[in-house]
């Protein structure tokens, strides 16, 4: 079962969905971690949490993420520490 192109092309969450389909994955239990504010809406469109590496990049950013960080390491950090028990 493959979405058509239009439903993948970023920021629609066609592919995050069939992936999280095919691997047996909840998007409300998962993390995107982009770039750009299409990762970012993608992410959000698929009901997951999100980490914007922000680059500093001359667009606006439409939507916000849950989390802008510096780094791919920092966004780890940030997932890690979601993800531990209190």
């Amino acid at each position: 079962m493959s979405a058509g192109f239009g439903a993948c092309r970023k920021p629609k969450p066609g592919l995050i969905l069939e992936g999280a389909a095919r691997h047996g994955a909840d998007p409300a239990r998962s993390f995107v971690v982009g770039d750009r504010w299409r990762d970012v809406e993608a992410g959000r469109a698929a009901g997951c949490r999100t980490a914007l590496v922000d680059h500093h990049y001359a667009e606006s950013v439409p939507e916000a993420a849950d989390v802008t960080v510096d780094s791919l390491a920092a966004a780890s950090r940030w997932i890690l520490a979601t993800l531990r028990p209190e």
